[in-house]
């Protein structure tokens, strides 16, 4: 009964009628609109629960407010209940009362016409940009900023410490109206492989509709720790990055060009950007594809930092859908451990703490995942058996 009324009043809110404003020519006079949001962030996903809340965590410490989770047909209720988890202030502990940033979870069926999605290459881009265009036109002159990454990314600035700070240190220009003001600050990204990790956090949101309590229901972590498992911490190995690493070039060259497409292979992603989205004509995945006004800068990866792990695990390559899947072991066979998963990286070590102690206020219960209690789908039992080379991998030491 709980989770029925949950979906049926999502399912009414999403119906109310949105209001669009035509936009104004004048720079000035949007400007000065207030705006409610400092910074929204948008993104799709699905199936990534046991990663989300260290993800709205993270950012909640860099300053973001407002997040917009479009679910792309995940199997399970916890993405929904997210929401609920967010909807009251609470004390820290100098019993100081803080406001939790907002969740919003939005069913993401607009391509798909609310058909089941076959989760294709295909419609998986179109239902994508269809999301991130409806964020776009939905909070754009109630947002100061927006971003628009994935669950598997982070984007932080090592030298000022969070993305406000940041964006604190360039308001001169930001703010002023000229010709040349900056209106987006693009990120590099910096990609993490699995840091020999083999399976995928397991957690879950267990309502319990009499006491109106939600429970994080979570496997221990690979630290034995008796808390939720977090990605920034467990997975700490990157590749190999030109900006970063003064032996670069050496490493390069040692490795890449003796695999097939190497060079190609070994290169990291493209990055995201934070933009000012009242002067973004057309949204785009990796930043804002036609900007009315002002420039766009890319950012050194000391002011600005986009940490992508696309390989949370070896588990996490074997689950992934055919489309994608086929290439990507190849890639993660010959590359992970030599080259994605080579450089010790501490630049995200300093938000641990302060993201474990966000997470400490849900309520929490460290549960055994055993066969009897919580089975493993038999097609990943299948899968991991047919990739067997991938579980003999040993951790990091």
């Amino acid at each position: 009964m709980f989770l029925h009324q949950h979906r049926c009043l999502l399912f009414l809110l999403s119906s109310l009628p949105l209001t669009i404003t035509a936009g104004t020519n004048s720079d000035k006079e949007s400007n000065s609109t207030p705006k409610r949001w400092h910074i929204t962030l948008c993104t799709m996903l699905r199936n990534v629960f046991p990663y989300t809340l260290e993800w709205i965590e993270f950012h909640a410490v860099q300053g973001v407010d407002h997040f917009v989770l479009y679910d792309d047909d995940s199997r399970d209720e916890s993405i929904t209940l997210i929401p609920l988890l967010y909807a009251s202030p609470f004390h820290n502990a100098t019993n100081q009362m803080l406001f939790p940033p907002v969740v919003e979870v939005v069913q993401a069926n607009f391509f798909r016409n609310n058909r089941q999605s076959d989760h294709g290459s295909l419609d998986h881009d179109h239902n994508q940009r269809a999301c991130l265009k409806h964020c776009h036109i939905r909070y754009k002159d109630t947002s100061t900023w927006m971003l628009i990454i994935d669950v598997d990314e982070f984007i932080y600035s090592p030298r000022h410490g969070t993305i406000r700070q940041f964006l604190q240190a360039y308001e001169n220009y930001t703010d002023n109206l000229t010709a040349d003001h900056v209106t987006e600050f693009q990120a590099s990204a910096v990609r993490f492989g699995s840091s020999g990790l083999q399976s995928d956090f397991y957690s879950e949101l267990l309502p319990n509709a009499f006491e109106g309590v939600l429970t994080v229901l979570f496997e221990k972590s690979v630290q034995g720790k008796e808390e939720p498992g977090l990605i920034i911490e467990a997975n700490p190995r990157r590749a190999p990055h030109r900006e970063l690493d003064r032996n670069f070039d050496a490493v390069f060259q040692a490795t890449c060009p003796s695999i097939p497409n190497g060079p190609v292979k070994c290169q990291h992603a493209l990055g995201k950007s934070i933009f000012r989205p009242d002067r973004c004509r057309k949204p785009y995945i990796h930043w804002c594809a036609n900007l009315t006004s002002g420039t766009s800068i890319n950012m050194p990866l000391a002011e600005l930092r986009l940490d992508h792990f696309a390989w949370r695990s070896a588990e996490s390559v074997s689950r992934m859908t055919s489309n994608w899947q086929g290439n990507k072991i190849i890639v993660f066979d010959q590359l992970d451990r030599v080259w994605f998963s080579k450089v010790e990286d501490e630049a995200k070590k300093r938000y641990v703490e302060p993201v474990q102690r966000a997470l400490g206020r849900f309520p929490t219960t460290a549960v055994e995942w055993s066969a009897k209690a919580h089975p493993k789908p038999q097609w990943w039992l299948n899968q991991m058996a047919a990739l067997g080379r991938h579980v003999t991998v040993p951790l990091f030491t």
